[in-house]
């Protein structure tokens, strides 16, 4: 084998047995892609000035959320071009409007971006009068508008005034739309109702050490929510005391994201609580990974795939998402479970280079079986340092209790720290970064030794964006004696239990939540995950030496040597350094091959 780690994932939703879109969200969606799909961000003047009459003076990533919002919650008004940028109309756009904001030059391309109806809402608007001012100030009657609250964590929210026509209830069909009910609130929000878990609207936060000099560590990007979404997932799992355990949370994340536009809105309420981002932010992360195998000589590779009872009608606009997302729809008869059986681990077997060979068994599917969701990751990466030996060693899996292990060893310059909490509890680190040092591997011990499960309770996200931020500074001062032992673990998890425990319980439960998926009420069954990750020494000769022999080593700067031995329990992560977040999770307390 000529590589140092094979990382293998796979997550599969089971769904048992228990509409389109309208003109306006077709244009409105194009609109919003020739300005805010990942490829038009970049043209920030154009985007604030097409914008400038809904954002004001937002941050870019935030006005493209508030877009999404309002187009979300007025499905039948169109997004019209004015001399202030576009504003909604309820009744089309004429050809008489000019923007002065031209789109991007490049041709949008299909986005993945959906708005159905019933989607998340924010608080209801609240109409009022507003006098309208001439460019002199003197006035000049009334419009009226709608205000939007729009949420971005507990304590705050922004309120934007749309200016809207007299004739706005009345839709493009020439319906008459009825007015949304004005509701009480109190302190900006609607009595009753807890503020919006919209967690994706937090504006990135930039938190700098006291250190003036000293790395940044940033917050509320969609990287620290992943992060926050996998550490409450990997401690709420079920496993025994003291044993070991690896996931993928981004693929239960992204299989999960991609059921919110079919929601109702309790549902859609649990599930953003609950994973943290929507479905484009996540395609854009693992987007980023992908991108590894194109820059570097690691392998990082996703799949995706729906198996569909051939008697159910999904809803077009699943179907098309999943098209969008390369996402293989294979019709199959779970009247026939051996047949699906096999036919989805032959599946799982491909995309995993056949390491994992099964993800569903025929005892787990049955007639009542409608959907089965399933997604991979795979990971193949070579060390951009050499262990330069492997040697017996030591490893005490509780106070007493050891046993020989393979110790591979090196000693380098790697970037290491310490991260203590309140009670005496923390953690050691080390970082071990793969070819091309866009992912690697953290090795966490815990600073009291045999207090892994203490340490682990206690690591919030705020904790690894401070390890992120260090990780990510090119000035290393210290010399790490690194003893790793090889190791190999195998996990199979249910993860109804600790999904449940996050708060997302109705789709587990009601036959209503997933009332806009297909013609037919369904919940969901199981959520499983099957892991693989393997450690070795292999697969780093040439290209460590070449990695090494670029790095600058200056002889006065003051190296301080470190001992790092792990011969007890300890946490094992495999983290995107651009996007800032762990892709695996692992927690090794009998370190075998």
């Amino acid at each position: 084998m000529d590589k140092c780690l094979f990382l293998i994932a796979i997550t599969t939703i089971a769904a048992s047995l228990v509409s389109a879109q309208t003109s306006a969200q077709v244009q409105n969606r194009q609109i919003w892609n020739s300005y805010c799909s990942q490829s038009s961000r970049g043209n920030v003047a154009a985007l604030m000035h097409a914008f400038s009459g809904i954002c004001s003076n937002a941050d870019p990533i935030i006005c493209c959320e508030l877009v999404a919002q309002i187009i979300r919650s007025y499905p039948d008004m169109h997004l019209c071009p004015s001399d202030t940028g576009y504003q909604l109309s309820p009744t089309g756009c004429g050809n008489d409007h000019q923007s002065n904001a031209a789109p991007p030059s490049e041709t949008p391309r299909p986005s993945n971006f959906h708005f159905p109806a019933e989607q998340f809402q924010p608080e209801a608007p609240i109409r009022r009068a507003d006098e309208h001012k001439t460019s002199e100030g003197a006035p000049a009657g009334h419009v009226e508008v709608v205000e939007i609250v729009f949420n971005y964590n507990p304590h705050d929210n922004v309120r934007v005034s749309i200016p809207v026509p007299k004739s706005s209830t009345m839709q493009a069909s020439g319906h008459t739309q009825q007015p949304v009910p004005i509701r009480n609130t109190q302190n900006g929000r609607p009595v009753g109702q807890q503020s919006s878990p919209a967690q994706h609207l937090t504006p990135p936060a930039e938190l700098t050490d006291d250190d003036e000099d000293g790395p940044v560590v940033l917050l509320n990007t969609p990287g620290h929510q992943a992060t926050k979404f996998a550490l409450n997932l990997f401690k709420t799992i079920d496993r025994p005391p003291n044993g070991d355990s690896v996931i993928s949370p981004l693929l239960p994340q992204l299989l999960l994201s991609n059921l919110i536009d079919f929601a109702n809105p309790v549902t859609q309420r649990q599930l953003i609580q609950a994973i943290h981002l929507y479905p484009e932010q996540l395609d854009k992360m693992t987007k980023t990974l992908q991108d590894v195998s194109r820059s570097t000589v690691n392998t990082v590779e996703f799949a995706s795939v729906n198996f569909v009872a051939t008697n159910l009608k999904l809803n077009k606009s699943f179907t098309e998402n999943a098209r969008l997302r390369n996402v293989d729809v294979l019709p199959v008869n779970f009247n026939q479970p051996n047949q699906v059986a096999r036919t989805a681990n032959k599946w799982v077997s491909d995309k995993t280079h056949r390491l994992i060979n099964e993800i569903v068994s025929p005892g787990s599917l049955s007639s009542n079986t409608r959907l089965l969701l399933a997604n991979s990751i795979f990971f193949k990466g070579k060390w951009k340092y050499t262990f330069v030996q492997t040697e017996p060693g030591q490893f005490e899996s509780s106070p007493g209790n050891t046993h020989n292990v393979n110790s591979m060893y090196q000693l380098n310059k790697l970037r290491y720290g310490e991260l203590k909490f309140p009670d005496g509890n923390g953690f050691r680190w080390v970082e071990l970064p793969y070819e091309g040092d866009t992912l690697a591997m953290l090795i966490l011990l815990p600073l009291r030794r045999h207090q892994l499960e203490a340490s682990l309770q206690q690591l919030q996200a705020e904790d690894l964006a401070r390890i992120m931020a260090q990780i990510d500074n090119s000035f290393i001062t210290t010399k790490v004696n690194l003893r790793l032992p090889k190791f190999t673990l195998t996990d199979s998890v249910s993860l109804n239990g600790p999904l449940q425990r996050l708060g997302l319980d109705s789709i587990f439960h009601d036959g209503d939540s997933l009332r806009h998926l297909s013609n037919e009420q369904v919940v969901v069954s199981d959520v499983t995950q099957r892991t693989y990750l393997s450690v070795d020494e292999q697969g780093t000769k040439a290209t460590s030496v070449a990695s090494l022999s670029i790095v600058p080593l200056s002889i006065t700067t003051p190296y301080r040597e470190i001992r790092f031995d792990v011969d007890q329990p300890f946490l094992a992560m495999i983290v995107d350094k651009n996007e800032r977040y762990p892709v695996f999770i692992g927690q090794i307390y009998e370190p075998y091959e």
